[in-house]
């Protein structure tokens, strides 16, 4: 399991933490080149802007970006650093 990471100063709140139903911006993927270039084929990329639509304790966070909604599980989510 790969541990969690907490974000950096001034880089941005996990998207866990976002609120929900108001867009942010991502602003840093943490995470190694595998995981940024699934969520780059995803839509999900630094500058792109996003919905948070759940982020429910336990269930997998779903956003919307662009014309698609996505379920990341939390673990993904908590790496997309946002604001």
């Amino acid at each position: 399991m790969t541990p969690i990471l907490p974000p950096r100063s001034g880089s941005g709140l996990p998207l866990l933490l976002a609120p929900t139903d108001r867009p942010v911006t991502v602003h840093d993927i943490r995470g190694g080149s595998e995981l940024r270039t699934r969520l780059a084929a995803l839509g999900v990329y630094p500058g792109v802007e996003l919905t948070v639509i759940s982020a429910s304790l336990g269930g997998p966070c779903i956003i919307a970006v662009k014309e698609s909604r996505l379920a990341l599980d939390r673990g993904m989510a908590h790496r997309i650093l946002v604001g």
